[in-house]
């Protein structure tokens, strides 16, 4: 008993500097990995920053009109995901969509319906048989669009008359008079 009792005075106070230590590593391990992945979440925040804010490219109507298409077309979705899914490729801002979807909808391109998430209304746009066609209509019209300049950029020749591109571009303000 006296041995024992001798050094237990020694036992609890190195016990808890042990203690101590172990939490103030995992403190500073815990630390760490939060530095680590907010440093990661900036880094991406950024370079999607960077991939859209310095796009020289505008989104014009006709452009815009067929990205929502094409996105609708592929499943019904709701404005917030049709947003996040241009922005991969567009600087926009989210309320610039909503005035597009209207013009869809009016136009008889799109269709909406609610549904219940979380509480709250959701709103799905839907693609109609006469969004369809127009978006048939824009991709040719964006294939045709898109070899013209391409032949430009490649080999410095292309059929650059305007209404040869694109008549709905030209027409829709995707391309101006000023630059033909």
């Amino acid at each position: 008993m006296g041995t024992e009792d001798a050094y237990s005075f020694l036992r609890l106070p190195f016990q808890n500097l042990l203690y101590d230590i172990f939490a103030f590593e995992n403190f500073i391990y815990v630390l760490t990995f939060y530095i680590i992945h907010y440093i990661i979440y900036i880094c991406k925040a950024y370079a999607l920053k960077e991939r859209t804010d310095d796009m020289t490219f505008p989104l014009t109507a006709p452009i815009f009109d067929m990205l929502v298409l094409s996105i609708i077309a592929e499943d019904d979705a709701y404005g917030y995901q049709i947003s996040q899914r241009i922005k991969q490729v567009a600087p926009m801002k989210d309320s610039s969509l909503y005035p597009v979807l209207k013009r869809l909808q009016e136009g008889s391109h799109l269709e909406t319906y609610d549904q219940q998430y979380q509480g709250r209304n959701r709103r799905y746009y839907v693609i109609t048989d006469s969004g369809r066609i127009y978006l048939g209509e824009l991709l040719e019209e964006w294939e045709r669009y898109a070899t013209q300049i391409n032949g430009i950029i490649r080999d410095g020749r292309a059929d650059t008359r305007i209404e040869a591109i694109s008549p709905t571009m030209h027409d829709e303000g995707g391309i101006t008079d000023d630059e033909k």
